[in-house]
């Protein structure tokens, strides 16, 4: 979690730094984000990051604007 995109970007490039020192490669197709206020194209080493509005997340669905109506209906 990060308070602001600079913070953001900043944790996933160490992520993605400490991963190739371990011999990993983080795949940035793979890798999503939310942000709980709009969020323009993202990139990192000039691949795109998709952005979402909503995931799931050991079996409870978490959106940007924090609305557990879905969640309260399904259970």
């Amino acid at each position: 979690m990060a308070e602001n995109e600079e913070e953001l970007k900043s944790l996933l490039m160490k992520v993605k730094e400490d991963h190739e020192k371990a011999g990993l490669k983080l795949n940035i197709q793979k890798t999503k984000i939310m942000a709980s206020s709009p969020i323009t194209s993202w990139q990192i080493d000039g691949e795109t990051i998709k952005t979402v509005t909503d995931f799931l997340f050991l079996s409870s669905k978490i959106t940007a604007h924090g609305d557990w109506n879905h969640e309260i209906k399904r259970h």
